[in-house]
């Protein structure tokens, strides 16, 4: 849910006029990537009954998944979308990180410094790195923060206020430091929903 609330902000960010109209839901949670296909599936469908079981009708479904793994071509996503629209959901775009939503979090580092400002300062790198190419973004940022002292290393709690702090950038105009395909993946879905939003 962590990853969920985050990506709930990110979107209002992004497209100001869904916001107060993202509905964050918990179930069907998300899959591995290695899912086989029939558990996928099944899972696009669970997706589509609580879609069509909405009491109104919804503009666009975005579904979250961590690719876990190097996806510079976004397959995961591709793939992902597909189903979804073979399950009847054509305005389904697939939210996928590349490898974790961390890695996003390494794209904005005065925002995402700002949730502990005093301890964070100066700990993320200000770098033109492609961060979809760090295998472990999670992993960094905890090394990162953590400096000397876990007790106030980053969690997977902390997405949620980090998003808020990262979505207020977004919303001043703050650019990107570094680069993510998958976040422009993920920046151009919402650009395309919000096209489409009455």
């Amino acid at each position: 849910m962590n990853d969920t609330q985050a990506i709930k902000r990110l979107i209002e960010a992004l497209c100001p006029e869904l916001k107060g109209r993202i509905q964050a839901r918990r179930e069907p949670t998300s899959l591995q990537r290695d899912a086989s296909e029939q558990s996928v599936l099944g899972w696009t469908d669970r997706i589509a009954d609580v879609v069509y079981s909405n009491e109104r009708p919804v503009a666009c479904i975005f579904v979250h998944r961590d690719s876990d793994i190097d996806d510079p071509q976004g397959r995961l996503q591709q793939e992902t979308e597909t189903a979804l629209r073979d399950s009847g959901l054509p305005n389904a775009h697939a939210v996928v990180p590349v490898h974790e939503i961390e890695a996003w979090w390494l794209l904005f580092p005065d925002a995402t410094e700002q949730l502990r400002p005093s301890v964070w300062k100066d700990a993320l790198q200000r770098s033109s790195r492609n961060w979809d190419a760090v295998a472990n973004p999670k992993e960094e940022l905890r090394e990162r923060t953590g400096r000397g002292d876990r007790r106030h290393a980053y969690s997977e709690a902390d997405s949620p206020r980090i998003a808020e702090h990262i979505a207020s950038a977004i919303e001043s105009g703050v650019a990107l430091t570094g680069l993510s395909p998958s976040f422009e993946r993920f920046r151009d879905s919402v650009a395309e929903c919000c096209a489409t939003v009455p």
